[in-house]
């Protein structure tokens, strides 16, 4: 490793996490002490000379778990990205069927005013209007 990717690795970040996306994102302001992180991050850490085979072995380790842990949770975020997707779905799905609904209710509504109208044996046309100004003119309508 050359100076500029030391300083690369060990610079501070310039802020600290702020919520919770960039705490799951691993956005830190901490520094790697531990392990040397590449630039490349597809390449495995490499090794602490200081540090005993036994210890850099024990952090290999380590760094895999954390590695199947970050692939698990990648996955997890994947499926809760599908979930809300889906849910975003089905609400524009019942709201669609709310309104089919209210169009049906419609048409049902209006379907029995029309049978009560046919079954009317008194019903002539425009016999509604002629009862209600009937009705105004007889002084039964409502003041």
């Amino acid at each position: 490793m050359d100076e500029d990717e030391i300083d690369r690795v060990e610079a501070p970040l310039a802020s600290a996490p702020s919520n919770r996306h960039n705490r799951l994102l691993g956005i830190s302001s901490r520094r790697s002490t531990i392990l040397a992180i590449p630039t490349n991050q597809e390449e495995p850490p490499t090794e602490d000379p200081n540090l005993t085979q036994e210890e850099n072995q024990q952090l290999k380790a380590e760094y895999e778990a954390v590695k199947s842990m970050n692939r698990a949770m990648e996955s997890i975020l994947e499926d809760f990205g599908e979930a809300s997707n889906k849910i975003h779905q089905f609400t524009d799905t019942v709201n669609s069927t709310n309104t089919l609904l209210d169009v049906w209710m419609n048409i049902l509504e209006k379907t029995q005013d029309i049978m009560s109208v046919h079954e009317d044996k008194t019903w002539k046309p425009n016999s509604r209007k002629r009862r209600a100004v009937d009705e105004l003119n007889n002084g039964g309508g409502r003041a």
